[in-house]
């Protein structure tokens, strides 16, 4: 059985591409060839930035990710799988942690961070999330290849204070 490791981040997307491109076409004409146009000359597509992946050893292109619509994002679906029976609801956090939960900013109660297709609820005193949870179509899944070069941005809807950033992941990686 194939292992499949999900990472939740929401930040940025690095996506490893070989990109080809034509212009105009050849289609026969019967003009002279002194008569035809001169070919047009395009600058070659290069990605701002680019990043050479270590593992792979191609380009990867960043995808930046708009958090401007972070709320809207319908989150996780309780009943993704199906009503009644089939519905899995979120985990409810024990009475005795309930003022460990990070409450987003001028929402008070509230503490789901919606994205798409999954949720998270942090806990604000270790700065990680109590759980998250995500809803997965295997019918969609698609190979992107060895993931590297992700970001781990704060989510501006809680105070920065209780989150871990891109820093700590940093550190692991020099560790490792």
């Amino acid at each position: 059985m194939e292992r499949q490791r999900i990472a939740i981040c929401g930040a940025h997307i690095l996506i490893a591409i070989l990109l080809s491109a034509s212009m105009g076409c050849s289609t026969p004409s019967k003009r002279s060839p002194a008569a035809a146009p001169p070919p047009v000359k395009t600058a070659p597509i290069v990605p701002a930035g680019p990043q050479i992946g270590p593992a792979t050893g191609m380009v990867m292109e960043a995808v930046h990710i708009d958090q401007t619509t972070l709320g809207s994002r319908p989150g996780y679906k309780a009943n993704f799988i199906g009503s009644g029976k089939l519905s899995v609801a979120l985990p409810k956090i024990p009475a005795a942690l309930k003022s460990k939960v990070a409450t987003l900013t001028g929402k008070s109660g509230q503490s789901e961070l919606k994205y798409f297709n999954y949720s998270v609820v942090m806990n604000k005193e270790r700065k990680l999330a109590f759980f998250s949870v995500v809803n997965v179509d295997g019918g969609q899944q698609q190979d992107v290849g060895k993931r590297e070069g992700d970001s781990w941005l704060r989510d501006p809807r809680i105070d920065t204070k209780l989150q871990i950033g891109d820093e700590f992941f940093v550190r692991l990686e020099l560790a490792a």
